[in-house]
């Protein structure tokens, strides 16, 4: 199955460029430091789901200008709309509004990035907008000891990726967030288990670390080299969606795109 038994690496970064900002000088500084987290990605040549909280021309141009063409956007969802308990109506016009900006600036967004809030019960509306994937908050401890979280196919076909290590990792509190020792310990246990993995960035935590970029440049060479060495691959999550539905796993899409009708 092309979900289950494949050594994979899910990379995403939150952003939050297009959301509303309060501070001027945190989102210059934001800023900085994504452009020092692209130049990373770049030179290990990983590809990454980017979240965006705004995906309007402006920012879409600021972001696509600096990334690879085997890179994603996505939508980062703000808690505001999008949470356990969110409105239906809130959330389809945000969804929309936002979803629209993008295709007005030529971008097609297939993949909605999720925190801690809880998923809408909104599932025919991602369908029907075009969404696929959807990346949720997990567990920021790198453990498959219990089983741990895996892909999941949802209702009307969405696919839905838990994350394993959320960067960075103040929860583990006897590492030092630029240690590698975390990121080891979650490749190595995929490795031993042949699954999928999700890797998740944030941004705004990760702003006024010192190192910061050091410690993530050291995180993303064993990623790298678990791509060359040990037989991983590094995709997108809607790369990860596409091979899933091309593979024809789950419901056939007639049956879904008939039950979101």
């Amino acid at each position: 199955m092309a979900l289950y038994g494949r050594k994979v690496i899910q990379l995403s970064v939150d952003t939050e460029l297009g959301a509303d900002q309060t501070a001027l000088a945190e989102y210059q500084r934001r800023r900085e430091l994504l452009h020092g987290i692209r130049a990373i990605v770049s030179r290990h040549q990983l590809p990454v789901t980017w979240g965006m909280g705004g995906p309007d021309a402006s920012s879409l141009q600021e972001m696509t200008g600096g990334i690879s063409q085997l890179d994603e956007i996505a939508l980062q969802a703000d808690s505001a709309w999008c949470g356990a308990h969110a409105k239906r109506s809130l959330f389809l016009h945000e969804l929309t509004s936002r979803l629209d900006s993008a295709a007005d600036a030529g971008e097609t967004i297939t993949t909605l990035l999720l925190g801690n809030n809880g998923i809408p019960d909104c599932w025919d509306v991602m369908v029907r907008r075009g969404i696929r994937a959807i990346g949720v908050i997990g567990s920021s401890h790198p453990t498959f000891r219990n089983g741990g979280e895996k892909p999941q196919q949802v209702r009307f076909g969405l696919w839905r990726f838990p994350t394993h290590l959320v960067l960075p990792y103040r929860q583990v509190a006897r590492f030092r967030w630029t240690s590698p020792r975390p990121c080891r310990t979650l490749i190595k246990l995929a490795n031993e288990q042949s699954r999928l993995v999700r890797i998740a960035i944030r941004i705004s935590d990760m702003v006024g670390m010192p190192g910061s970029e050091r410690g993530l440049d050291r995180m993303l060479e064993h990623v790298a080299v678990a791509r060359d060495q040990a037989g991983f691959t590094v995709e997108t999550l809607s790369d990860s969606t596409q091979r899933a539905m091309t593979e024809n796993i789950g419901r056939p899409s007639r049956s879904l795109l008939k039950e979101a009708a």
